[in-house]
């Protein structure tokens, strides 16, 4: 299976800004292992990840208050955090920088209402998949190209769609409260190996 990033991005901008927030949010969290051992590695705080993600999550499954001036000052904060994967140079480190775009594009989209934010988001996260695939084949087999197709790109493909399709059935607010629980915890197995 290949990545459609563009059909992917026309599918999510048929969804609420809450709907594709959420969807970013997930995007984010598969990439939450790849953030927390750079980050310990690294030994940096990168505390505004969790934070974000937490304030998207009580957005939307608590329905949360939140302000645009919350929202602003998060985006900013992480996107102050975002390691420069160049300043690192190995493949754990674009992996951290791609969980962190992809909670900057949930809280980008959220601010600004722009729907090509979730679709960087799923692409951040078959970027880092990506990498993981290139490190596994350059560390054990000696190769340096991933391919275009493999495994775990199936597995992300399907899992995105049918998230996505979630979402859409779940046309208001309450309805996506009771499923973004739902899809939080099923997210966890989706998680994306650390490419180290």
């Amino acid at each position: 299976m290949r990545f459609d990033r563009k059909g992917v991005t026309g599918q999510l901008s048929a969804l609420p800004r809450t709907s594709r927030v959420f969807f970013s949010l997930l995007c984010a969290e598969r990439l939450r292992g790849c953030v927390l051992a750079f980050s310990r590695q690294e030994k940096l705080e990168l505390q505004t990840y969790e934070f974000g993600c937490n304030l998207i999550a009580s957005h939307v499954i608590r329905a949360q208050s939140v302000t645009a001036d919350q929202v602003r000052k998060m985006a900013s904060a992480v996107d102050g955090e975002v390691p420069h994967s160049d300043d690192y140079g190995y493949p754990l480190a674009t992996q951290a920088q791609a969980g962190m775009l992809a909670l900057i594009c949930g809280l980008e989209d959220w601010l600004n209402d722009e729907p090509p934010s979730a679709g960087e988001a799923a692409g951040a996260v078959v970027d880092a998949l990506d990498n993981y695939e290139y490190g596994i084949r350059r560390y054990i087999e000696g190769k340096k190209s991933a391919g275009d197709e493999y495994p775990l790109l199936d597995r992300e493909i399907t899992w995105q769609t049918r998230v996505i399709d979630r979402i859409a059935a779940a046309n208001t607010d309450e309805k996506l409260q009771v499923v973004a629980v739902e899809l939080r915890l099923e997210n966890r197995s989706f998680q994306v190996p650390l490419a180290v």
